[in-house]
């Protein structure tokens, strides 16, 4: 048997896997004269088609297709499997339905008889130049200019069996990585006076662009009024130059409690995203009414769509926006509310060949969380009975110079937003009702920190607080991550939590002045004048008396 191994290693590259190195060597033999007058050639059904392709690195959801696009000419000269067997020329040729294609698109890379031609493997020799064939190749098979290829699924899970020899094209699409398309050959030598394949199995492992995304805010502990920056990043894909679908999207959903103000979009690499992008040139934005470009799914704060030839350069995109905390802030309390969530989408398109692009989009989320805090106080009498009639101040200072403005009623108030500078007040009021709410005073869109609370009247018959209240809102984190919300912690460093009270009683009857004030000065001063008249008198009596 003469065979023309040595001739056809040159084809090798043309079976290499997509990314991998994979050596073409099948082998051929010539039919020698007298051997038979075979001028066709037909694919048998044995004994080559216990071939197995088994592929690693697909995540679930994923799924895989074959399709064979080259095969090799037989000869079974006299119809019996004991006869002389050898590959008739052209040895390899392209498959009937992708023929028609190849030579549209490089007509060197076919002969007329469907030839695999060597101008085809001598342009493959390098993996750019294999991976832009794959490329163009699987985006004719998706975009419907190859048909009538059979679909090759698998055996088993992301195993192909009973494969005859040949080079295939696999692509695997679902699940949210994009992966890109493999070539790769079942190789097969005569031996023995039978086909016998080289490697019957092939372990590929599937190369694929898995994105992610980060978000995080400058300060996750706000008062109604405080501005924070949140920033996201997120990669950018890496679609095939033939690729349909590459649409890559970036929103996000702000909860009510937060304002968007502006936003910001920069290009780089994984360390540093510094490059500034501009608005209808690299991306367009939404701010009004936006929605992300999956069906069916809540509107979002903000949509920016990115022309993905204008940004594929970059390895990452980063976005900062800023938000403005506002009156409707939910505060962390007792109850169990989890803060203002907001989530970041990156959307994307995971099978660049899908002309039906809705149905390829996938989605990464990330989430930030800011939290506002309360202060619930109840007035009392020495009874602990509920009183009304007190008014009270709150002062980010115990000198009583840094008031905070509220707006509300009745015992309910809020921080104030900047635009209700012409309703807010400093004098806050307990609740009047004559029911459980009565003495109540509920404060929201606190920060963390120190607070002084000072009464500034007092119920009728009561006496007023001479001091401030000292009240301490905390937020403690553990290592790990998890917020532990203490809410508000006493003068008397108790926890007490947004939805419990920090009592604050009342009494009647005569109260001493506190050291230092205006009655001690006035005590002092009398004193010293009746211990003076005093004196005169005693001086006064012992003259008298000495005369005598």
């Amino acid at each position: 048997m003469i065979t023309m191994k040595t001739k056809l290693h040159k084809l090798a590259s043309l079976l290499l896997a997509f990314a991998l190195t994979l050596c073409l060597a099948l082998p051929a033999g010539a039919v020698e004269e007298g051997q038979g007058d075979v001028v066709t050639y037909s694919i048998p059904e044995t004994p080559n088609n216990g071939g197995t392709i088994s592929l690693t690195n697909m995540e679930n959801g994923a799924t895989a297709t074959a399709y064979k696009i080259i095969d090799v000419a037989y000869d079974y000269a006299d119809g019996t499997t004991d006869a002389y067997e050898a590959p008739l020329y052209p040895e390899f040729f392209w498959v009937d339905s992708v023929a028609e294609w190849v030579r549209t698109y490089d007509s060197s890379y076919i002969g007329t008889d469907n030839s695999v031609q060597e101008t085809y493997a001598s342009a493959t020799a390098t993996a750019d130049e294999l991976k832009s064939f794959a490329d163009a190749i699987a985006a004719a098979i998706r975009g419907n200019q190859i048909s009538g290829l059979t679909d090759i699924t698998p055996s088993a899970q992301n195993t192909f069996s009973g494969l005859n020899m040949g080079a295939y094209l696999i692509l695997v699409e679902g699940g949210t990585k994009i992966y890109n398309p493999i070539l790769i050959n079942l190789e097969a030598e005569w031996k023995d006076n039978n086909w016998t394949l080289t490697t019957p199995t092939q372990d590929v492992t599937a190369k694929a662009s898995e994105l992610t995304l980060t978000k995080s805010v400058s300060e996750d502990q706000v008062a109604i009024g405080d501005t924070v920056t949140y920033t996201v990043v997120a990669d950018v894909p890496a679609y095939p130059a033939q690729a349909t679908a590459t649409g890559y999207h970036i929103s996000d959903k702000l909860p009510d409690g937060m304002t968007l103000e502006t936003v910001e979009v920069y290009g780089g690499t994984s360390e540093s995203q510094t490059t500034k992008l501009t608005a209808n040139d690299h991306y367009t934005i939404v701010t009004s009414s936006a929605t992300r470009p999956v069906t069916n799914r809540p509107s979002v704060s903000f949509d920016i769509a990115f022309k993905y030839e204008k940004i594929k350069s970059f390895s990452k995109i980063k976005v900062t926006y800023t938000a403005t905390a506002n009156k409707d802030l939910v505060v962390i309390a007792a109850e169990g509310n989890t803060g203002n969530v907001n989530t970041a989408y990156l959307d994307y398109n995971n099978n660049p060949y899908e002309t039906t692009a809705d149905k390829t989009w996938k989605t990464k989320e990330a989430t930030a969380t800011v939290y506002t805090y309360g202060i619930k106080v109840k007035k009392v009498d020495e009874e602990n009975s509920p009183l009304s009639g007190a008014t009270f101040a709150l002062s980010e200072s115990e000198d009583g110079n840094s008031f905070i403005s509220f707006v509300g009623s009745n015992g309910t108030y809020r921080v104030a937003e900047t635009a209700e500078a012409d309703t807010d007040t400093e004098d806050l009021v307990v609740n009047s009702s004559e029911d459980a709410n009565k003495g109540l005073l509920t404060l929201s869109g606190l920060d963390v920190g120190t607070y002084y609370l000072f009464e500034t009247t007092a119920p009728n018959g009561y006496n007023k607080l001479s001091a401030p209240i000292v009240i301490t809102i905390k937020d403690d984190k553990d290592n790990d991550g998890e917020a532990n919300h203490d809410g508000v912690v006493d003068d008397e460093g108790a926890t007490t939590g947004y939805t419990n009270e920090v009592t604050i009683p009342n009494t009647k009857g005569f109260t001493l002045p506190t050291t230092g004030g205006m009655g001690t000065v006035l005590f002092t001063a009398g004193g010293v004048l009746l211990m003076g008249a005093g004196l005169v008198v005693l001086v006064l009596f012992l003259r008298r008396r000495t005369s005598r």
